[in-house]
């Protein structure tokens, strides 16, 4: 389970202002704008058609522009309508608000969002105009029985990166679902998270409060090797630093989480 990312982040500018040689850095998006991302093509194999080929698609995300995102149940409502949810941005911890583009109208003119947000799963419809979008070009995959975290090309079944991880127990379990990267705060070394967090959109069925945060778990460097490839965490997943690093590299903000039994 991720502590408040603030007060994380604190400690570490604290740290570096004693040592004068440990500072971390928020990591943010490419300043794009774009709606549809086509990867390059690749060929499949076993077929039977030696030549059959299909696109890998990747993925979109966005940052709210406005200080309140308004989130409805269905795309346009009508003047007047209550939205199903308001998120603030910057977010509670003082980041900027990231969501999950997952479907647009026709027009584009609004989009279909994951919300980083309890329950689990919550969508809405929020405004094109209301967001600064970009091309997210992987998914991570979580997977609880084998312990194992796996990083996709696009929407293909290209394994790029994967290993062993640590995730939560019988008591503390790992929800399951689909997700996504909403925050990266690299640690330089932290002393509990190593290399750093990637807050993952999802949260705690058990913690409603944890270590000053809100019960959001993440993905996590961990600085004890050994418990790689079993279930022991609070709901987090932690990994090898050198292996965190790696994901981050090709995880941008943005990038879908799913987690799976």
């Amino acid at each position: 389970m991720r502590r408040r990312l603030g007060l994380v982040a604190a400690l570490v500018a604290a740290i570096a202002v004693a040592s004068a040689g440990i500072a971390f850095a928020v990591t943010r998006p490419p300043n794009t704008t774009t709606l549809a991302v086509v990867a390059d093509e690749f060929r499949v194999r076993g077929t039977g058609v030696a030549d059959a080929i299909v696109p890998i698609h990747g993925f979109q995300a966005g940052e709210a522009v406005i200080p309140a995102l308004a989130a409805y149940d269905t795309p346009a409502p009508p003047p007047g309508a209550v939205p199903a949810a308001v998120l603030p941005n910057p977010t509670h911890e003082g980041y900027p608000l990231v969501v999950s583009v997952i479907e647009a109208t026709d027009d584009g003119s609004w989009l279909r969002v994951r919300l980083p947000k309890r329950p689990n799963g919550s969508v809405g419809w929020v405004r094109a105009t209301e967001l600064r979008t970009w091309a997210v070009p992987n998914r991570i995959e979580v997977q609880l029985s084998t312990n194992q975290l796996r990083v996709y090309e696009g929407d293909s079944d290209r394994v790029l990166f994967a290993a062993s991880v640590s995730t939560g127990t019988a008591s503390t379990p790992t929800p399951l679902g689909d997700f996504f990267i909403d925050i990266i705060v690299p640690l330089d070394g932290h002393q509990v998270y190593g290399w750093g967090q990637m807050s993952v959109s999802g949260f705690s069925n058990v913690f409603e409060r944890f270590g000053g945060g809100i019960g959001q778990i993440a993905i996590h460097g961990w600085n004890n090797d050994s418990v790689m490839g079993r279930s022991a965490s609070n709901g987090c997943v932690r990994m090898r630093n050198v292996d965190i690093a790696q994901v981050a590299a090709l995880a941008p903000l943005g990038t879908p989480v799913t987690i799976v039994a």
